[in-house]
C-alpha cells in the first residue's frame, strides 16, 4: 500500500504544485485589483478633488533639489501626467468600481479553491476538493493566469481521474 501511496504523491506532485503556484499569482493578483476597485468605490471623490494638490505637493518636494531648469520642466510635465491618472482613476464612477469589486472578489475565492485543491493533491486529502480546484482552473476568466491554470487543470483532472489514484485518496486517512 505504501508504494502505491509513493507513486499516487510521484504522479500528482506536478499538477499539485503548479496549481499551487499559478492560483497563488492569480490569487495575489485578484485580491489586489479588489482591493483597488473597493478604495476607488469608497474614496474616488475624495482622490480626484485632492489630486492636484499631492501631485503638485510631491512635485515642489522634489523640484526644491533640481537645480536644472529642464529636469524641472520635465519634472513638471510627469506630474502633470500623474495627476492625470490619479484623476482618471477616480472618475471611474462608483457603480462601475462596485461591481469590478465584485468581480474581483469572486476571482479571488475561486483562485483560493483552486489554492485549496492544489494543496488537497498534494497531501492526498478531500479528493472533491481536488478535483473541484481542478475544474474550476479550466475556467478562461478565473484570472490574468488563465493561460496557464488551464493546461494544468487539464493534466490534475487526468491524474486525479485515474483509479489507484482515486484509491489513493480514498485509503489516506
Amino acid at each position: 500500500m505504501t508504494s502505491t501511496l509513493d507513486e499516487a504523491r510521484r504522479s500528482l506532485l506536478g499538477p499539485s504544485i503548479s496549481l499551487i503556484v499559478v492560483s497563488s499569482l492569480g490569487l495575489l493578483l485578484s485580491l489586489y485589483y479588489f482591493w483597488s476597485a473597493l478604495s476607488v468605490y469608497f474614496e474616488s471623490p475624495a482622490l480626484t478633488k485632492n489630486a492636484s494638490k499631492i501631485v503638485g505637493r510631491f512635485g515642489d518636494i522634489v523640484a526644491e533639489n533640481e537645480k536644472d531648469l529642464e529636469k524641472k520642466e520635465i519634472l513638471r510635465k510627469t506630474m502633470g501626467g500623474l495627476e492625470s491618472i490619479i484623476q482618471s482613476a477616480g472618475e471611474m464612477s462608483q457603480p462601475a468600481a462596485g461591481s469590478s469589486a465584485v468581480y474581483m472578489g469572486i476571482m479571488s475565492l475561486l483562485n483560493g479553491i483552486i489554492l485549496a485543491g492544489g494543496i488537497a493533491m498534494l497531501t492526498l486529502r478531500l479528493y472533491g476538493l481536488a478535483v473541484a480546484g481542478s475544474i474550476i482552473a479550466l475556467i478562461p476568466t478565473v484570472g490574468p493566469c488563465c493561460i496557464l491554470s488551464l493546461p494544468f487543470g487539464i493534466w490534475a483532472l487526468v491524474v486525479l481521474s485515474r483509479s489507484h489514484i482515486r484509491a489513493s485518496f480514498n485509503s489516506h486517512v
